[in-house]
């Protein structure tokens, strides 16, 4: 029986000091990398699932940075 309530009394102090740690730095905005579009480069066409060494874009959409909360 005493060692049931000292486990319990250790278990509630570990509890205790794991929750009182800080918790995680809110993070800004992430920036995205974006592959180089060169001119006169040809545009790889890949039908069904293949990997390919040199990804291309070739149109971007413009994003903004607003935060999803405020």
């Amino acid at each position: 029986m005493f060692a049931a309530i000292a486990i319990i009394i250790v278990a509630i102090v570990l509890a205790v000091a794991l929750s009182a740690q800080q918790g995680p730095r809110s993070q800004g905005p992430q920036k995205g990398t974006v592959p180089d579009v060169k001119d006169g480069k040809r545009v790889i066409r890949v039908y069904g699932t293949e990997w390919i060494d040199d990804p291309i874009q070739l149109a971007m959409k413009q994003t903004d940075t607003t935060p999803i909360r405020k």
